[in-house]
């Protein structure tokens, strides 16, 4: 067991590089992914885990077009033919999809070459073969050999035979060229942009920004690379012979790391270096600071001294040394510097090493000083990085958060580690990640499972989910099993679903319709329902729509409340549902838009009414009928003989108009005939009157006989259609009313004089105070017989 990990590190410069080795492996490896491998043979292409299972590999003499190239894209295998790209989107079900370049005659053009998305014909043209687009279209190049043009996701390099070097810019379409030298022999691009070119003719190494007259680092070497990579953004690494890898710092310095098996395989990350040998791969990456200051021989840093304290308090004798150094020391400082080196470890015996000395700090630290939370969240995590170590996925601790949890668990997904993805979620607590394992685990289930019946896949995967204890989303899995021509499956997982528009959705693709109205119909929501109706309605034809109308729609009129207008399409509805009161009610409405004649319609109604002759609804109405009837015929008697229109209008409106044109005999003869009650008579007469300001008319009537209705809307009317002043005669008609009350009203229809007489009469001092209050100031005699009225009580 090493005393310091710092044992194995080299500098270069004032910064420690180191290499760990990561994975041992059986097969010769071409690329590498986070979770698999990639081994490419003569005749076929496999992709391993890391624990050395198979899981998928393909024959080349079985494919389309003749095989180029394979290569791991994010875990994914592409594989590249001469006329497509074919990208794997999943191991457990083996779906893919290809990837052509059309022509002008729209045939495929062949394919030379493929780097990083884009794609190299043999006519030495561009293309982001993902996007479907060319790159530079009218941009002429000639290339020598596939390692004189390089690419990442925003630049591709081109060394062009000409001598020249061509950057393109893919985020600003920008070209810029370089004719400085010749002979460049082979080049990489790191993630943030900066270009490493080696050439061939001078043995130089040269690194680039986007200002390529001027290098930022040109180095001399001994001898030509075999390879080079970028190792994360810091430096370019080379390989010389078969064993060692140097890492370039400036002109002169460098840094080697010796491999005892030959090197296969160079692979930047985004932090570091994935070197593969012939049987393992190792990491090669920066040591960062907080690690150095910890393990650097002779550091007095904080965390060195912390992890020096707990090795000495394993020993008894040396204990209160262990408790003095704690002393001497920043504490917070020290521990934040050992759970910051955790991040970056990968060994477990140093993680546990480091949080152990973290733990041991922290206890004397209070709340407000250190986050207990944050350590036991990064202690779970690491938990969760040592079983994935156990399964060959290596990663530190920022690593693991800078992919997220989601995309591990779709790698893990990926190579069928389903219920080791649950655990991990679970352990976490992560539950809103469980219903995507779930649609992964019963996809591959569906697709892989063609000899089971679909009640036998059914039973599976329900009782998974209600093992899981959380809310699915079915109708992806039931869409999965509709595609796949499992209709009874598909429509057993979707009516499941607890969510309604997916569920919707999947069942419109099925052609379930009623299904789905019935659905919308029990979610209560008023747009989806009419959504629905709509779509049926364009599907269907009239006779089946009608149908649907009527049984699964029966007890929501939605649709009829929506097409309220289309008179034809509620007339054919209420005919075949014999709904002949609704009918009834269209017709009158409709004839009364069309101005067909109302006795006419009304004739319509009954006939339509009395096909319901035992419902008490129509027993009601049909009196109401009959009399409307008659109303209709006493309306036309009364047009042809006034000359005056009374067709359409209400028993009040017509009394109203009779009343107007000063037919007194003709209103008594209809108020008999149609049976007008007194009060209803006294009011419409007391308003017609008023609003016609037949004033005297109105005063005679009042007194005619005791009033059924009282004169307060006498009072009312004239107040609201006539002079305010002209309704004070019928205050003293009030005998009902209190004196404050009909000082009030003389009041409120301005008739000051009467106000006094009354106050003055009842000396009420405070009442002629709030006439006077009232009477406005140009009307001076009424002042004046006011302030001489307040003066005598």
């Amino acid at each position: 067991m090493d005393l310091s990990s710092s044992l194995s590190w080299e500098r270069l410069q004032s910064v420690f590089y180191r290499s760990q080795p990561l994975q041992s492996v059986k097969n010769k490896t071409s690329s590498l992914g986070i979770s698999t491998y990639l081994t490419v043979g003569p005749s076929n292409t496999s992709v391993y885990t890391y624990s050395e299972e198979l899981l998928i590999s393909v024959n080349h003499e079985n494919l389309p077009s003749t095989h180029l190239k394979s290569v791991l894209e994010d875990d994914h295998l592409v594989v590249v033919m001469k006329d497509r790209v074919r990208v794997y989107s999943s191991f457990i079900t083996q779906e893919y999809k290809d990837h052509t370049i059309m022509g002008k005659d729209r045939l495929p053009l062949s394919i030379w070459d493929y780097k990083n998305g884009i794609a190299m014909t043999t006519e030495f043209h561009m293309h982001q073969i993902f996007l479907n687009q060319p790159v530079f279209p009218n941009l002429n190049i000639s290339l020598l050999l596939k390692d004189h043009w390089f690419a990442n996701k925003s630049k591709i390099v081109v060394l062009d035979s000409s001598g020249k070097v061509l950057v393109c810019n893919l985020e600003t379409s920008n070209l810029l060229e370089f004719e400085g030298w010749t002979g460049w022999y082979k080049g990489c691009i790191s993630e943030n942009g900066y270009i490493c070119l080696v050439n061939g003719k001078l043995d130089t190494l040269v690194v680039f920004d986007d200002n390529l007259n001027k290098p930022l680092i040109s180095a001399n070497l001994d001898e030509l690379p075999k390879s080079i990579a970028w190792c994360g953004d810091d430096l370019v690494c080379c390989v010389f012979g078969d064993e060692e890898v140097r890492l370039i710092g400036s002109k002169t310095e460098y840094a080697s790391f010796w491999f005892s098996n030959n090197i296969v395989l160079l692979q930047s990350t985004s932090n570091g270096l994935k070197i593969a040998t012939d049987d393992q791969i190792e990491f090669i990456s920066k040591v960062p600071t907080c690690t150095s200051n910890i393990f650097s021989i002779g550091s007095t840093s904080p965390g060195a001294i912390l992890l020096d304290s707990l090795n000495l308090l394993h020993n008894e004798q040396n204990s209160p040394k262990a408790i003095e150094n704690l002393k001497i020391i920043n504490v917070k400082k020290a521990v934040d510097e050992c759970v910051s080196a955790v991040y970056d470890e990968l060994d477990p015996l140093w993680q546990k090493r480091l949080l152990a000395a973290a733990s041991f700090g922290k206890d004397s630290l209070s709340s407000t000083e250190f986050d207990a939370d944050h350590f036991a969240k990064t202690c779970s995590y690491l938990r969760v990085l040592n079983f994935l170590k156990s399964i060959g996925i290596h990663l530190t601790l920022r690593m693991f958060l800078a992919i997220g949890l989601e995309n591990i668990i779709k790698k893990l997904i990926d190579i069928r580690k389903i219920y080791e993805s649950l655990e991990i979620v679970k352990f976490l607590k992560y539950p809103e990640l469980i219903p995507a394992i779930f649609e992964e685990w019963a996809k591959g289930l569906i697709l892989t499972s063609s000899d089971s019946s679909d009640d036998e896949l059914y039973q599976i995967m329900t009782d998974r989910a209600t093992s899981l204890d959380t809310r699915l989303h079915l109708s992806n899995t039931a869409n999965v099993a509709f595609l796949d021509g499992r209709h009874s499956l598909a429509r057993k997982l979707v009516m499941d679903d607890k969510d309604v528009l997916p569920k919707i959705d999947l069942l419109l693709k099925m052609d379930e319709i009623d299904l789905a109205l019935q659905e919308a119909t029990q979610s209560m929501s008023i747009p989806l329902i009419l959504y629905l109706l709509l779509y049926s309605k364009r599907k269907m034809s009239n006779v089946q729509f009608t149908k649907t109308l009527m049984i699964t729609m029966k007890e929501n009129n939605i649709y009829q409340y929506f097409q309220r207008h289309d008179f034809s399409l509620l007339y054919d509805y209420l005919r075949q549902t014999d709904d002949y009161l609704t009918l009834a009610r269209l017709l009158w409405d409709h004839g009364t838009v069309e101005g067909q004649e109302t006795v006419a319609l009304l004739d319509q109604a009954s006939e339509l009414y009395g096909k319901l002759a035992t419902n008490s609804n129509v027993k009601r109405d049909r009196s109401m009928l009959d009399r409307a009837k008659k109303l209709a015929t006493y309306q036309n008697e009364l047009t042809n003989r006034y000359g005056i229109s009374f067709h359409r209008q209400t028993m009040d409106e017509t009394l109203a108009t009779l009343i107007k044109i000063n037919q007194n005999s003709e209103v008594k003869k209809m108020v008999n005939a149609f049976k007008i009650s007194d009060r209803k008579y006294y009011f419409l007469k007391c308003t017609q009157l008023a609003k016609e300001h037949r004033l005297k008319e109105l005063l005679a009537f009042a007194k005619e006989k005791k009033s059924p209705i009282g004169y307060l809307p006498f009072f009312k009317a004239v107040c609201k259609y006539a002079n305010k002043k002209e309704a004070a005669v019928y205050i003293g008609m009030l005998s009902s009313a209190s004196y404050a009350e009909k000082l009030s009203l003389y009041i409120d229809c301005s008739a000051y004089d009467e106000a006094i007489t009354l106050a003055s009469y009842e000396k009420d001092a405070i009442g002629l105070k709030q006439v006077l209050n009232k009477i406005p100031p140009n009307e001076t005699q009424l002042r004046s017989k006011a302030m001489q009225h307040l003066h005598t009580l």
